[in-house]
């Protein structure tokens, strides 16, 4: 290991210091612990826990937890790069006022340089939440990938898209919705100063338990940037 960080925080919050019988009083408290390690190999790795907890007085009218869990990891290949980020996290009512909750998120994200002075990203990150006490389920995923040229002296090209998928199979709120979103640039350099870009973009929207609100659009953008 070449090097460690170690971090602790708590914080405390408290509201009505008037003490009024009108209002509820309630206590939150914040703890958490962070650790960050770096390896010969240049390798990073990251972990984290969190506690939050939200008391009224009386505790009848509030009273949850919510527990958090991460871990995250990098390593650079020379002049690319790969991270990776999970997070685990529980809400817990123990008033039965809110349902609980049991969530999680990976993500998955790196950058490459390739060549002729062209660079990449790619990255997905994919998250679900699960209902305690109705058994419904929510997920999402989300994949976003990029590319950006020089295309000679004067002009370079940016290209990159997003495409998002989400569900719910919750009975009051349904949802399958997709959207994509496709876009380009083109940036001319005019002077040192002085430059103009020229785009163009497409979105798309699908919702299977919608689909009068499908919607597909196309963009044209442009811009002019001087800096002084």
């Amino acid at each position: 290991v070449s090097w460690n960080s170690l971090n602790l925080s708590y914080n405390q919050y408290k509201d009505n210091l008037a003490n009024s019988p009108l209002k509820t009083t309630a206590n939150q408290r914040y703890v958490s612990v962070s650790d960050s390690l770096q390896f010969k190999t240049k390798t990073s790795v990251s972990l984290s826990g969190s506690m939050t907890t939200a008391k009224g007085q009386p505790s009848t009218v509030l009273d949850n937890q919510t527990t958090t869990m991460g871990l995250g990891a990098s390593q650079p290949f020379g002049r690319h790069s790969l991270s990776l980020s999970l997070q685990m996290s529980k809400f817990k009512d123990k008033n039965k006022l809110a349902h609980d909750l049991d969530s999680d998120t990976a993500s998955l994200s790196s950058t490459w340089a390739l060549p002729r002075q062209m660079g990449a990203a790619f990255g997905v990150s994919r998250s679900q939440s699960k209902d305690k006490v109705d058994g419904s389920a929510r997920s999402s995923l989300s994949v976003s990938p990029s590319l950006s040229m020089r295309l000679n002296k004067r002009w370079t090209g940016q290209y990159w898209g997003t495409m998002t998928q989400t569900k719910n199979t919750s009975k009051l709120f349904p949802s399958d919705v997709q959207s994509v979103q496709l876009n380009t640039e083109f940036t001319r350099a005019m002077s040192p100063t002085m430059s103009l870009t020229l785009g163009t973009g497409f979105n798309s929207t699908k919702d299977k338990v919608r689909p009068a609100s499908a919607v597909k659009e196309i963009l044209v953008t442009s811009r002019f940037s001087w800096s002084f």
